[in-house]
């Protein structure tokens, strides 16, 4: 194995996995509404990668990046999200670590 486990006294933070609800609603000017349900609650282990600012429609946010491990699922993909409290990271590449299926390492984005 090339890496090591997370021992799980690291996975201190209790978080939601979200996804969005199949088929999307539609709002009152037609248009889709991103709605999203919480499929699973687990515990995770944070880390915070990078942090930065970038401009978009003339506006300036900032975004951090982190690595969140969680024990393996199956059913956790890019395009879900994760909830922990009031803040929202949205998942965009997520990695079976080893191909073990021992746990998942997904790199998010959190707008701040």
């Amino acid at each position: 194995m090339s890496l090591q486990w997370t021992p799980i006294g690291k996975m201190n933070k209790r978080i939601e996995l979200q996804k969005l609800k199949d088929p999307p609603q539609k709002g009152a000017t037609g248009q889709i509404l991103k709605e999203y349900f919480t499929y699973a609650v687990v515990w995770a282990a944070f880390r915070t990668l990078t942090g930065g600012e970038k401009l978009a429609s003339q506006q300036v946010s900032a975004v951090q990046t982190h690595e969140i491990t969680i024990r393996y699922r199956s059913d956790v993909q890019p395009n879900h999200r994760i909830v922990m409290g009031q803040r929202i990271f949205d998942i965009k590449d997520v990695r079976n670590v080893d191909e073990a299926n021992i746990e998942l390492r997904m790199r998010c984005t959190e707008a701040v």
